[in-house]
C-alpha cells in the first residue's frame, strides 16, 4: 500500500487498467490459441473424414464395375447382340465404372493420406491394372466369336480376374478401415483441443477477474482511505478546530492536497493571529480617529471663511487680464494685416523676376536664331560666288563653241547677272541681321539690370515679410499667453470657490468619519470576539 502512495493516481490508475488489459490479452491469446488448435483438429478431422467416404466410394466402384463385368458376360454367353459393343448395354457401364474407379484412386492420392494409405491405394491401383489387362483378354475371346474363345474368356473371368478382384477389395476395404481410424482419431482429438481451450480459457477468465477485483480493491483503498482521512480533517476545521493536521505519507495527489491543507490551516492560524492584532490596532486608530477628525472639523471652518475673501481678489485678478488679452487680440490682427500686405508685395515681386527671366530667355534665343541666319546668309553667299564663277566659265566656253554657244551665251549671262543680284541681297540682308544681334545683345544687358533690380526688390520684400511673421508669432505667443493666464485666473477663482465649498464639505465629511471611526470600534470588538471562537 505504501509503495502504491508513492505513485501518482493516474500513474496508479493506468498501472492497474493496463494490468487488466494484459490479463484480457492473455485470456484472449488463449483463447485464439485453443480456437487455431480447435480449428486444425477440425481440419485434421474434416480431410480423414473426407479421405474416409472416398475410400468408401472407391469400394462401392469395386463391386460396380466387377457387377458390370459379370453382366456383359453372361449377355455374351446368351447370344444378346452387342453385348461386346463398347459403346452400348453393360460393357458400355462397365468401362464407365471402371474410369470412375480410375477417377477415385486419383481423389485418395490427392487427399494427403499417411503412408499405410497410400501404400493401400498402390497396391489396390496395381491389382487393378492387372485386372483391366485380364478384361482385355476376356473381351477379346468373347469377340472372337468361336466356341474355344468364349471357354477362355468365361474362365478368365471366373478366375484370374475373380482373384484380381478379391486383391483390389482387399486393397480398398484396407485403406476404409484405415480411414476410418483416422478419422475416429482426428475426431478425438478435435474433442481433445476444444475441450483443453475451453478448460484454459476459463482458468484465463478466472484468474483475469480475480486479479481485476485484488487490483480493484487494492487501488480503491489506496484512495479512499486518506480521502477519508482529509474528510475528517475538513469536518474538524468546519467545527471551528484550526489544530487539526493532516497525514502526508506518499508522493501522490492526495498527500499533496494533504500537505496543501496543513499549509492552509497554518496560513489561517498565522491570518486569524494577524487579524486578531489588527483588530486591537484599528480599535486605537478609531479611537484617535475620532480625536482627529475634531481637529480638522474646526480646521476646515476656519480654511472655509479664508476661501472666500481669495475667491474675491481672484475674481478681480481674472477680469483684469481678459481685458489686456482682448487688446491683445486685436494688435495681433493688424500685424496680420501688415504681413498679408508685405506677402502679396514679394509675390509679386517674384512673378516680376519671373517674367523678366522669360523674356532674357525669349532675347537670347533670338540672337541664337540670328546668328543662325547669318550662317545661312554665309552659305548663300558663297553659292551665288560660285554660280557667278560657273557663269563666267559658261560665257567663255560660249564663246569658244561660236554660233553654236550663243544661245547658251546669253542664258550664262542672265545667270551671272542673277548671282551678283543674289550676292548684293545677301550683303544686305547680312548687315541687317548683324545690327540686329547687336540690339539683341543690349536689349539683353538692360533685361538683365531690370531683374537684379527686381530680385532686389523681392528679396526686401521677402524680408519684411519675414520680421512681419516673426512679429505676428511674437504677438500670437503674447496673446495665447494672456489667455492662459486669464484662463487660469478664472480656474484659480473657481478653484477658490471650490476649496471654500471642499472646506464645507470637509466639515460634513468629518463629521460623517466620526461616525465611521466609531462603526469601526464597534467593528474591531465584534471581529475579536469572532475570531476568539477559532482555536489555533
Amino acid at each position: 500500500m505504501r509503495l502504491l502512495r508513492n505513485l501518482k493516481i493516474g500513474m496508479r490508475l493506468g498501472v492497474a487498467f493496463t494490468g487488466v488489459c494484459l490479463c484480457m490479452v492473455a485470456a484472449i491469446g488463449i483463447g485464439l490459441w485453443g480456437q487455431h488448435r480447435a480449428s486444425d483438429a477440425t481440419s485434421e478431422l474434416a480431410a480423414a473424414e473426407t479421405a474416409n467416404s472416398a475410400a468408401l466410394v472407391a469400394k462401392f466402384r469395386t463391386a460396380d464395375f466387377n457387377g458390370w463385368q459379370t453382366g456383359y458376360a453372361f449377355d455374351t454367353i446368351r447370344g444378346i447382340a452387342d453385348a461386346t459393343d463398347d459403346s452400348v448395354g453393360q460393357r458400355a457401364s462397365f468401362l464407365a465404372s471402371t474410369d470412375a474407379f480410375r477417377d477415385d484412386l486419383a481423389l485418395l492420392r490427392s487427399l494427403g493420406l499417411t503412408a499405410d494409405e497410400s501404400a493401400l491405394v498402390d497396391a489396390a491401383e496395381a491389382s487393378f491394372e492387372q485386372f483391366m489387362d485380364v478384361d482385355e483378354q476376356v473381351i477379346a475371346g468373347y469377340r472372337a466369336g468361336t466356341r474355344a474363345g468364349e471357354r477362355a474368356a468365361n474362365a478368365l473371368v471366373s478366375g484370374d480376374a475373380l482373384e484380381l478382384m478379391h486383391d483390389i477389395i482387399a486393397s480398398v476395404d484396407g485403406l476404409v478401415e484405415k480411414t476410418e481410424a483416422s478419422s475416429a482419431a482426428a475426431q478425438q482429438t478435435a474433442e481433445d483441443a476444444a475441450a483443453t481451450a475451453e478448460t484454459f480459457m476459463i482458468t484465463a477468465g478466472a484468474l483475469c477477474l480475480v486479479l481485476a477485483a485484488l487490483v480493484a480493491v487494492v487501488v480503491t483503498r489506496s484512495i479512499t482511505r486518506p480521502l477519508a482521512t482529509t474528510v475528517t480533517a475538513l469536518e474538524t476545521v468546519a467545527g471551528k478546530d484550526l489544530t487539526v493536521r493532516v497525514p502526508e505519507a506518499g508522493r501522490d495527489e492526495l498527500a499533496a492536497m494533504g500537505s496543501a491543507m496543513n499549509r492552509t490551516l497554518d496560513v489561517l492560524r498565522s491570518a486569524f493571529a494577524t487579524i486578531t492584532e489588527n483588530s486591537r490596532t484599528l480599535s486605537d486608530a478609531a479611537t484617535e480617529l475620532t480625536a482627529t477628525s475634531a481637529r480638522i472639523a474646526d480646521a476646515a471652518d476656519s480654511a472655509s471663511g479664508q476661501s472666500d475673501m481669495i475667491a474675491s481678489s481672484a475674481e478681480e485678478v481674472s477680469t483684469s487680464v481678459q481685458t489686456v488679452a482682448a487688446g491683445t487680440e486685436e494688435m495681433n490682427a493688424a500685424i496680420r494685416e501688415i504681413a498679408d500686405g508685405a506677402g502679396r508685395a514679394a509675390g509679386v515681386a517674384a512673378a516680376g523676376v519671373d517674367s523678366v527671366r522669360a523674356a532674357s530667355e525669349t532675347i537670347a534665343r533670338l540672337g541664337r536664331s540670328s546668328e543662325e541666319i547669318t550662317g545661312v546668309v554665309s552659305l548663300i553667299t558663297s553659292i551665288a560666288e560660285q554660280t557667278n564663277l560657273l557663269a563666267l566659265n559658261a560665257t567663255i566656253e560660249a564663246a569658244r563653241a561660236g554660233e553654236l554657244g550663243k544661245g547658251f551665251a546669253v542664258v550664262a549671262g542672265e545667270v551671272k547677272d542673277l548671282a551678283q543680284a543674289t550676292s548684293r541681297a545677301t550683303v544686305d540682308i547680312s548687315d541687317r541681321v548683324q545690327a540686329i544681334q547687336e540690339d539683341t545683345g543690349s536689349a539683353i544687358a538692360a533685361i538683365d539690370r531690370i531683374a537684379g533690380i527686381i530680385s532686389d526688390v523681392n528679396e526686401h520684400s521677402m524680408t519684411i515679410a519675414a520680421a512681419v511673421e516673426e512679429q505676428t508669432a511674437t504677438t500670437a505667443e503674447m496673446g495665447r499667453n494672456i489667455a492662459e493666464a486669464a484662463t487660469g485666473s478664472s480656474q484659480i477663482a473657481a478653484g477658490i470657490t471650490g476649496v471654500a465649498t471642499a472646506s464645507q464639505d470637509t466639515a460634513h465629511g468629518v463629521v460623517e468619519s466620526r461616525q465611521t471611526a466609531e462603526q469601526l470600534a464597534v467593528m474591531s470588538h465584534e471581529l475579536r470576539d469572532l475570531v476568539g471562537q477559532f482555536r489555533s
